[in-house]
């Protein structure tokens, strides 16, 4: 069989204990706590379990002798799939589009771009389609929060609409209380506070963050509207000073808030912060990463990427990585002109129209056209050899953010070829990378794990190997 036929399964070696998972749909996973014995029934006992987690030579040998067990191939299939999307990628991305739009309002749009921006993009959904808006301010320079108005009419025009669970999302950075925007988010359940955590940018532990929390307007003022039952998304801006407090920092974040949902950047994400303070090393991210997930209070659903992670490892199908990379994103600018995602705001290629003028002529080609540029320009080569590229749904173009934007908007203009054609830049792709794929490692091994010890969930199975072939079965029911 070909070197190269095995590229669909990703096979890990932990101590005695052997896992495979299948990189692309359906997922499963197979798990040995004991592999010594199975080396043997393949008749590869000479091979040690250090060199087949570090050889692919023996990995492939390995597999092989596995793939010999089942001739029909009906459970173990170690054929050769390709990067890049087929019509059944490109099928649900639009089942995706058709049900569900995100809205990015950049700056402070009037009432008119609002709304009419709002029951444009209804029109080109199903029915009962989710609508998500976001109203950002507090990257746009000069630009302070003030449109609870035009939110609560935002807000009756979507339950107009019948569009179901959509929430809006409000970012602000909390330094000033204003009473009547909290009273206005106490009166609409769907509507979301994400609070940048600015004043922890340097903060180096826990003691200086109690501190901080007996000092800073802004912390007493999350505690506050917390302890009033209202829980933001906390943004914690991750740098070079406070990477190795993080797990300090979330916890001592989720106990403040008793139940807000956090979300880590590092500041290569966030350009309001990239020059106040230089991003993380890789390494260090992923360390303070790990501790934070290996601590048993965290809650896995509230602590992002980890939550991100967690969705993915337990899912029996491929996922869409954002609402951007689906084309299924629109950023509207104070002025009503449209844009195929934040990232692309700024360049005419990505422009969709503006809602004051032609809101019968938008150009929504554009987001038909947006995923397959970017899944073929994020460093095609890297995503092609990761073992996660269909779980993590690949390109996450959320990531590119202002300053990447500016740089790659000269490429637009001068060429016709996708602006994103050089890939993305170093630093950028390791923090996005990197941690997402150690923490898939750690939650394959703890989900086989925990299958082992009997407790199965969604597809954590093991191989069986019998006189007929090789066959999965639920790791509690088998032998």
């Amino acid at each position: 069989m070909a070197q190269n036929n095995f590229d669909n399964i990703a096979l890990r070696v932990r101590g005695n204990a052997l896992a495979l998972a299948s990189a692309a749909p359906p997922f499963r996973t197979a798990y040995w706590g004991e592999a010594w014995d199975l080396k043997c029934q393949l008749g590869l006992a000479e091979i040690s379990m250090e060199t087949l987690g570090a050889s692919r030579a023996a990995q492939e040998r390995f597999l092989e002798r596995l793939a010999a067990r089942a001739p029909d191939a009906a459970a173990f299939r170690p054929e050769r799939i390709r990067f890049g999307a087929g019509p059944g990628d490109v099928g649900r991305r639009e089942e995706f589009r058709s049900h569900y739009r995100l809205v990015k309002f950049l700056g402070r749009c009037s009432r008119e771009v609002l709304l009419g921006t709002l029951e444009t993009v209804g029109r080109q959904l199903a029915a009962r389609a989710r609508i998500e808006a976001h109203f950002r301010e507090w990257d746009v320079p000069g630009a302070g929060f003030g449109g609870a108005e035009a939110v609560c009419d935002a807000c009756s025009l979507l339950r107009a609409m019948g569009c179901y669970g959509a929430p809006l999302v409000l970012f602000s950075d909390l330094q000033k209380p204003d009473a009547g925007l909290w009273q206005f988010v106490y009166e609409h359940p769907v509507v979301r506070i994400a609070w940048v955590a600015s004043e922890l940018l340097a903060c180096a532990g826990a003691p200086e963050f109690e501190a901080i929390c007996h000092t800073s307007p802004a912390l007493k003022n999350l505690r506050e509207i917390s302890d009033g039952g209202l829980w933001p998304q906390v943004v914690l801006p991750v740098s070079a000073a406070n990477v190795r407090a993080l797990p300090e920092l979330v916890g001592g974040l989720l106990e403040l808030t008793r139940g807000a949902s956090i979300e880590m950047l590092p500041t290569t994400l966030l350009p309001a912060f990239k020059q106040r303070a230089p991003p993380p090393e890789v390494g260090e991210y992923v360390e303070a990463l790990l501790q934070i997930y290996a601590a048993p209070s965290t809650p896995l659903h509230l602590v992002s990427p980890l939550s991100w992670v967690s969705a993915r490892i337990d899912s029996e199908v491929a996922m869409i990585s954002s609402a951007a990379s689906a084309g299924a994103e629109i950023v509207v600018l104070p002025d009503g002109e449209l844009y195929a995602s934040e990232f692309g705001a700024g360049i005419e290629r990505w422009r969709l129209g503006n809602v004051l003028k032609d809101r019968e002529n938008l150009r929504w080609e554009r987001l038909d056209v947006i995923p397959e540029a970017l899944s073929c320009s994020g460093q095609p080569q890297r995503c092609r050899a990761c073992d996660w590229r269909f779980r993590c749904g690949g390109l996450d173009a959320s990531a590119f953010m202002l300053e990447e934007r500016r740089q790659v908007q000269a490429q637009a203009a001068a060429s016709e070829e996708a602006p994103w054609g050089t890939g993305w830049p170093g630093p950028l792709a390791e923090l996005h990378c990197a941690p997402r794929k150690r923490l898939f490692e750690e939650m394959l091994w703890g989900s086989a794990e925990a299958a082992a010890r009997g407790r199965t969930s969604g597809a954590r199975e093991r191989l069986e190997l019998s006189d007929e072939g090789v066959g999965y079965v639920p790791v509690a029911s088998g032998t």
